[in-house]
């Protein structure tokens, strides 16, 4: 006998698809594009401090003696740099956006199995919450401490004024006043402004 067949009555379907749309950026285009300008400020922000990185760059992970490429968003061989990029801000209303905290302890898994020598460095979006009075990165340093790795550092980028602030230096010695700062006044930095600040 056949397997019954389901019918969703229509209001199933508008809903999914108005909870899907209240968690996009209103009037922004697609998040792979945002996520794309965001990694191309991370390394513009880095070239401007005489490090070279590359977008896409690979090495061998593995947690056993089977090893397999992983690519990671900017990168360098000499010297040894890996940094992840992410552009997620809070939800409507300072809702956590759990699922991408998901992603954020994913990446922090594959910095885990990151050989030793190379730099890690989480490069994020600062997005602040009126509702919880911290930014993004502060909560997940703040819950998931816990799943970021001793040599992971967490920088915080001001799309509005391209300062960078590291809140979470080496050997989780967090020194706030650590700030570094430079002028987004290419056009390109000027778009990522607006495409990030929707």
């Amino acid at each position: 006998m056949a397997p019954p067949f389901f019918v969703f009555p229509a209001t199933f379907y508008r809903e999914a698809i108005s909870m899907f749309n209240n968690y996009q950026r209103e009037g922004s285009i697609a998040g792979s594009q945002v996520g794309r300008e965001f990694e191309t400020a991370a390394q513009t922000y880095f070239r401007k401090r005489d490090l070279q990185l590359e977008k896409g760059h690979s090495i061998l992970l593995g947690v056993g003696a089977i090893k397999k490429k992983h690519k990671f968003d900017l990168g360098s061989g000499s010297p040894p740099v890996l940094v992840e990029c992410k552009s997620h801000k809070w939800n409507p209303g300072g809702k956590v956006p759990t699922g991408k905290m998901q992603i954020w302890n994913e990446a922090m898994y594959y910095f885990h199995l990151t050989p030793p020598e190379y730099r890690k460095i989480m490069f994020v979006l600062r997005d602040y919450s009126d509702k919880k009075k911290e930014t993004l990165a502060q909560y997940y340093i703040r819950i998931h401490g816990h799943m970021i790795p001793d040599d992971v550092e967490i920088v915080e980028f001001n799309a509005a004024d391209g300062a960078a602030l590291w809140l979470r230096p080496v050997q989780n010695k967090v020194r706030p006043e650590v700030m570094v700062h430079f002028q987004a006044s290419t056009e390109r930095n000027r778009r990522l402004g607006k495409l990030l600040a929707q």
